[in-house]
């Protein structure tokens, strides 16, 4: 299977079926695409080409996805 490169989807909520595998041993995936939303894709499969040409698709830096934040902690205190 090709390894899966990150994207973000820009257009009408949809799904492709993928053919990842070989002609002799075919392997599927399943990608959910929601606007706005990341999708991974092969970046050497005719879908993801054709995406990208019409522009519903554009790469994203893994650097760019940060870890979600932990909320901050302040420690209360009183005066008595």
């Amino acid at each position: 299977m090709s390894k899966l490169t990150p994207y973000v989807y820009s257009g009408p909520d949809s799904g492709v079926t993928l053919n990842v595998g070989t002609e002799d041993k075919p392997q599927f995936i399943d990608v959910l695409l929601r606007n706005q939303q990341r999708c991974e894709l092969p970046a050497d499969h005719p879908v993801t080409a054709t995406l990208a040409a019409q522009g519903f698709i554009t790469p994203l830096q893994e650097s760019a996805v940060a870890d979600p934040v932990p909320a901050v902690k302040t420690k209360t205190t009183t005066k008595e």
